[in-house]
């Protein structure tokens, strides 16, 4: 066998393994994207602790579940981390392997309709980092969204997501609930498993195998 020929049909099995191998990107949030149930007969809908309004997420606090009121990051629907009259939690538990590495990634903007620096407390697995969003010059037409992401990995079989409003507008103009009104806006929650990667190992092997080859012919 020609040693060109040798060399393709190694690298066409290390592609071959590698579709194989690598697992399917699957996100383990549901309705990360706000998108259910369709917020109707307003621009918003205010959510407060104990609601079961907004599938697959846990509410403490107060929340706005926003429709058309402003521009969505994906989709046509996002949230409001403060609600009226107090700030707002959501969280969501799902499976993870222990050890595995995982990625979260989530859009940020903050309500135009007060301009501050909006802050989101961000915990996921044994990871809790800030978030900061000036939302001055924006509009409800132009939110100016800001892709993140955190890279944790997972210790245990069920891992919980927190978003947690830290925002308090202290200059917001009466009446009083008006402080805890515009908080970080939230959209596009993502996580998904990294992928081990599998082309570098078999590639590795392939590569290793040739060199063996040619040392055979060597001698």
């Amino acid at each position: 066998m020609k040693l060109r020929t040798l060399v393709g049909r190694l690298l066409v099995a290390a592609c071959l393994g590698l579709s194989a191998m690598a697992p399917a990107h699957a996100n383990l949030v549901l309705n990360g994207s706000f998108e259910t149930p369709i917020v109707g007969g307003s621009p918003f809908v205010t959510l407060n602790s104990g609601s079961l309004a907004l599938p697959n997420w846990a509410i403490l606090g107060s929340i706005d579940h926003i429709g058309s009121y402003w521009q969505a990051s994906d989709g046509n629907q996002s949230i409001d981390l403060n609600g009226y009259g107090l700030v707002g939690t959501i969280s969501q538990s799902f499976a993870t392997t222990p050890g595995q590495l995982y990625e979260l990634t989530f859009d940020m903007a903050g309500n135009p309709d007060f301009d501050s620096v909006k802050t989101l407390l961000v915990q996921i697995d044994s990871i809790a980092q800030l978030f900061n969003f000036d939302s001055t010059g924006k509009s409800n037409g132009a939110m100016g969204w800001v892709s993140h992401s955190l890279v944790f990995t997972a210790t245990d079989a069920l891992t919980t997501l927190m978003f947690q409003s830290l925002t308090f507008d202290f200059l917001a103009a009466p009446p009083v609930e008006n402080v805890f009104s515009f908080g970080p806006a939230l959209d596009n929650v993502a996580v998904n498993a990294v992928p081990v990667p599998a082309a570098v190992w078999l590639l590795g092997s392939a590569l290793l195998g040739l060199g063996m080859i040619r040392r055979r012919k060597a001698h």
